[in-house]
């Protein structure tokens, strides 16, 4: 991606400003070179991304949150087999850091491997991402009832749009596995809560809600698009449009 808009373009600026110069007074800056590598990940330069994270890694292979960050490359650009090692080696390191283990039951969820996701998110406090993994495990299971529980779970905020928007995800989930009869009707889901289109046969707007993202200029969160339940809206037209539009074609 090319154009992106004034805001986003502005703090890209700033942050690639400020980790060269970083960089200019010590070359082994491993935090400035993680933030480049952020930054062309953000930009869709996926092959000078990945030589970033790599020279990252090798000024601090232990790093938690380098290799976390490395893990969210890998699943962008569908690598998800490997985002699963390395989020496996992270959650090692940092057993007892809720993100880490909800991005590895996420990485293990888009490989089918949900009744192992359950067994290590059960035991666990509820929590906004916990329990929307937990809830996507359970309905790929075809435990709607139980998705839909989960996602009610959720800890209130005084986000309302963000309860509304999971309450709508719940009531989806209590339908499921019934076919939406008019996809255009369904509640715009976001936040992570676009799982539960594919439960109800509405994957074309799975691939909305990621061209619109694109349309935006952000394009971290193409990892969904990978998963095991969205298989066969890679197998269409509009998937392959989008993926070139954000230049992985040419990047594989």
């Amino acid at each position: 991606l090319s154009d992106f808009p004034p805001v986003l373009q502005s703090w890209f600026d700033k942050a690639e400003k400020a980790a060269r110069e970083a960089l200019r007074l010590d070359s082994r800056n491993a935090d400035g070179k993680l933030a480049l590598a952020d930054i062309q990940r953000y930009r869709g330069n996926w092959a000078e991304a990945e030589e970033l994270f790599r020279q990252t890694l090798a000024l601090d292979a232990n790093n938690p949150d380098v290799l976390n960050r490395y893990g969210v490359f890998l699943s962008s650009v569908g690598r998800v087999k490997e985002t699963l090692k390395v989020r496996e080696r992270v959650r090692l390191l940092e057993p007892f850091v809720p993100a880490y283990t909800n991005g590895l039951t996420r990485t293990m969820e888009d490989l089918g491997q949900y009744r192992a996701s359950i067994l290590i998110l059960e035991p666990l406090p509820a929590g906004n991402n916990r329990n929307i993994n937990l809830a996507r495990a359970y309905a790929s299971l075809g435990q709607y009832a139980k998705a839909a529980d989960a996602l009610l779970a959720i800890p209130q905020t005084q986000d309302q749009a963000y309860r509304r928007n999971v309450e709508d995800a719940a009531r989806v989930l209590r339908n499921a596995p019934a076919k939406s009869a008019s996809p255009d009707g369904l509640p715009d889901l976001r936040f992570g809560l676009i799982f539960v289109y594919a439960h109800i046969g509405a994957l074309d707007r799975v691939l909305a809600y990621n061209e619109r993202l694109v349309s935006f200029g952000f394009i971290a969160g193409l990892g969904d698009l990978w998963a095991t339940e969205y298989a066969p809206a890679r197998k269409t037209h509009r998937f392959k449009t989008l993926i070139r539009k954000v230049g992985l074609v040419d990047y594989w």
